[in-house]
C-alpha cells in the first residue's frame, strides 16, 4: 500500500487459493462471485480462472504493462504451473500475458518437497494451525491423506538428487517385531524405496484411526497425480524474459527425516495389563532450513539464489529477538525489504540476506520428553515456549506458545519436543499429569554435528510431580525432581540408561509421605517399600515381584487396615507398583 501511495507501483493484489486442491485446479479454476467471494469448487474455463483474470487486470492497469509475482511456500509451486499455463495460452494464440510477467520472487518454496510432509501424512506429525492451535494427529493425518494439495508437498524424485541423507530410517530395536529393515534396509534414501514405503507395498495395512505410531498407507492415485505434476515442473525452467529470485531460509531446526524406533505399549486392567512392543516415529532435524523447508528444496539451479539467515535475524544478541520461521517469514523486515528493493530496482541486499550459503556452527539444544507430562521453557526475559492449557474444556485442540527466539515446541503423541539455541539460556521444567514413567533426552548439536546425547530412562511420574532440567546444555545434565509439588527438591539424578528401581522406590516413598494419612498407616506403607527395596538390592527379583503382587492386592482391596486411604491415593500406589513390576520383569 505504501508503494502504491508513493506511486512506485500502480497496484497490487492478493491471489488467494484453496491450498487443499491440486496445483492444476488452483490455476485452472477459481470464480469470483458478485459479493467478492472466490470459489474453486465450480468448473470454469481456464481462460477466465481467477488467477488468469487477476493478472490480466493488473497488467492492464500497470503503466509499463508488467506484473511481478511474489510467492510464499506452496505459492511458488502455484506460480510455476501458472507460468506454464500462460506459455500454453500464448502458443495457442489466446493471449500474450506471459510477456507481461517480468519477475517471480519465490520465498521459502518447497520446490522439491519437504521431509516434514512425510512425517505429517504418515504419522500426523506437527499439524499446526493459526494461533498456536494444533489439530490432533489422527484427524490431521486423515485430512491430509485425502487432500491433493498435501501430496504436492511430499519430497519428489528431484529431492533425492539434491539431498542425499536418508529420509526414513529404522532403529535396530525394531528388527525383532518389524520387517521394515529386511525389506528396505536400515534406511531409505532413494526415491523408489521411498515411494514403495508411502504406498505400503511391504504388505502393511492401513492403521486404525488413532494408531499414529504405525505409518499410514497413502493414496496411490493422489501420489501418482502429484508425481506427474512434479515431473512437469521440477526440471522445467522459467522463460528467459522472466527474472527469477529465490530465497531460502536458513538456521532454524527443520525436519530432515524420520526414524522409527521401539516403544513398549501397555493396555488392559492394572492387574492384567498386557505390554507389547510397537513403533514410535521420531523426527530428525537439520539447521539448514527455515523450520519447514530445507534449503536445497527451496533453491534450484537457475535464477538468483539468496539465503536468509533466520537464526541471526531472530537472535536477541545480533538481531530482532523474534521467533520467525517458515510460516511467518514474510513478516520479517529483511524479506519485506528485499521484495521492496526488487520492485524498485535497488540491488543492495538487506541485512541477514546473502548470495552465499551461511556457515553456522552455533549450538542447538533439542529436548524430548515422553509420557504423561508437560514440557516448557522460559528465558530470563520471561519469554515462554511450551504447552498452554486450552481455556475451552470441551475442545480437543492443543495450544502451544513459542515466544523464545529460535525455539520450537511440538507435542506429538506422548512425546514433547523443545528446541532452543544453546546461547539462549532458559529454565526447562516439566509437570506430571498421570502415572507411569517418563524418558527424557537432551541432544546438543553444533550445526548438524551431534556433540552430546544424554538420556534419563524410565523415571517415575505422578500427577503431582514437578521437575527441572539443570545444566541442560552440558554433557551431564541433572534432573531435579519435586515429587509432591511442594516446591522443594526431593530427588536428583544424573543420566540413567536403564530403569532404576531403587530411585523409583525412593520416589514412591516420597509420594506416600505426601499423603494425608495417619502416621501409623504411612509408616506401615513405607516399611513395606523399604523391605521391597532391600530385596531388589540383594538381586532377589522374583521374591520382589511376589511382594509387589501381594502389595498390589492388599492395597487394591479396601480392607480394614487400608480403609483410611483415599481412592486417589490408592490409585497412585497401585499404579506405581504396577509400573515397577512391569519394569522389573
Amino acid at each position: 500500500d505504501g508503494l502504491v501511495a508513493n506511486k512506485t507501483i500502480n497496484n497490487w493484489k492478493a491471489l488467494p487459493y484453496d491450498w487443499r486442491l491440486s496445483l492444476n485446479d488452483v490455476v485452472n479454476k477459481g470464480l469470483k462471485n458478485t459479493i467478492g467471494n472466490i470459489s474453486y469448487l465450480e468448473n470454469t474455463s481456464p481462460d477466465i480462472s481467477y488467477m488468469i483474470t487477476s493478472l490480466e487486470e493488473l497488467s492492464r492497469s500497470a503503466q509499463n504493462g508488467k506484473v511481478t509475482l511474489v510467492t510464499h511456500s506452496n505459492g511458488g509451486l502455484v506460480a510455476k504451473v501458472l507460468i506454464q499455463k500462460l506459455q500454453e495460452m500464448k502458443s495457442l494464440g489466446k493471449n500474450d500475458l506471459i510477456d507481461h510477467i517480468d519477475k517471480v520472487i519465490m520465498i521459502a518454496a518447497p520446490q522439491y518437497g519437504s521431509a516434514e510432509a512425510v512425517a505429517s501424512l504418515l504419522n500426523g506429525y506437527n499439524l499446526n494451525y493459526v494461533g498456536g492451535l494444533v489439530l490432533d494427529e489422527a484427524h490431521g493425518r486423515a485430512m491430509g491423506e485425502n487432500m491433493p494439495g498435501a501430496y504436492n508437498l511430499l519430497p519428489t524424485k528431484k529431492y533425492f538428487e539434491q539431498i542425499r541423507e536418508p529420509i526414513i530410517s529404522f532403529a535396530s530395536s525394531t528388527n525383532t517385531f518389524s520387517n521394515f529393515s529386511k525389506i528396505y534396509g536400515p534406511s531409505i534414501s532413494d526415491y523408489n524405496n521411498y515411494e514403495n514405503f508411502l504406498l505400503g507395498t511391504d504388505g502393511r495395512k492401513d492403521p486404525s484411526f488413532y494408531d499414529i505410531s504405525t505409518p499410514n498407507v497413502l493414496s496411490k492415485n493422489l501420489l501418482e497425480a502429484s508425481k506427474v505434476q512434479h515431473v512437469a515442473i521440477d526440471d522445467w525452467q522459467f522463460p528467459p524474459s522472466i527474472e527469477l529470485i529465490q530465497i531460502a531460509g536458513w538456521g532454524v531446526q527443520t525436519v530432515k527425516g524420520i526414524e522409527y524406533d521401539k516403544k513398549v505399549h501397555c493396555s488392559g486392567a492394572i492387574l492384567n495389563s498386557s505390554c507389547q512392543p510397537t513403533l514410535v516415529m521420531k523426527p530428525q532435524f537439520s539447521v539448514e532450513g527455515d523450520g519447514t523447508v530445507l534449503y536445497p528444496s527451496a533453491i534450484e539451479s537457475e535464477g538468483t539464489q539468496l539465503y536468509f539467515n533466520i537464526k541471526q535475524y531472530n537472535s536477541p544478541q545480533t538481531g530482532k529477538n523474534e521467533n520467525r520461521k517458515h510460516a511467518d517469514i514474510l513478516e520479517t523486515e529483511s524479506v519485506k525489504d528485499l521484495v521492496r528493493n526488487t520492485l524498485t530496482g535497488v540491488t543492495d541486499l538487506p541485512q541477514y540476506i546473502t548470495s552465499t550459503k551461511p556457515l553456522t556452527k552455533e549450538g542447538r539444544l533439542l529436548v524430548s520428553l515422553t509420557a504423561s507430562t508437560t514440557l516448557s521453557a522460559r528465558n530470563s526475559s520471561g519469554e515462554y515456549t511450551g504447552f498452554v492449557a486450552n481455556p475451552n474444556p470441551d475442545s480437543d485442540l492443543k495450544i502451544s506458545e513459542q515466544a523464545i527466539s529460535n525455539s520450537f515446541y511440538v507435542d506429538y503423541g506422548d512425546t514433547k519436543y523443545i528446541g532452543l539455541d544453546t546461547d539462549e539460556p532458559a529454565q526447562l521444567t516439566f509437570q506430571g499429569n498421570g502415572y507411569g514413567t517418563f524418558t527424557l533426552g537432551t541432544t546438543i548439536t553444533e550445526g548438524d554435528e551431534v556433540v552430546s546425547v544424554s538420556t534419563f530412562t524410565d523415571i517415575p511420574v505422578t500427577p503431582q510431580m514437578q521437575g527441572e532440567i539443570l545444566n541442560p546444555t552440558s554433557i551431564l545434565p541433572i534432573l531435579a525432581i519435586d515429587v509432591d509439588g511442594d516446591g522443594g527438591v526431593d530427588a536428583t539424578t544424573t543420566v540413567t540408561e536403564s530403569f532404576d528401581p531403587i530411585l523409583y522406590i525412593e520416589i514412591m516413598k516420597k509420594t506416600v509421605e505426601s499423603f494425608e494419612l495417619k502416621s501409623l498407616i504411612k509408616k506401615n506403607l513405607i516399611t513395606k517399600l523399604d523391605r521391597l527395596q532391600e530385596l531388589i538390592k540383594k538381586g532377589k527379583i522374583i521374591n520382589a515381584d511376589k511382594k509387589i503382587q501381594k502389595f498390589i492386592r492388599q492395597t487394591d482391596r479396601k480392607g480394614a487396615k487400608l480403609r483410611k486411604i483415599t481412592d486417589n491415593e490408592r490409585d497412585q500406589i497401585v499404579g506405581m507398583l504396577t509400573v515397577l513390576t512391569n519394569e522389573l520383569i
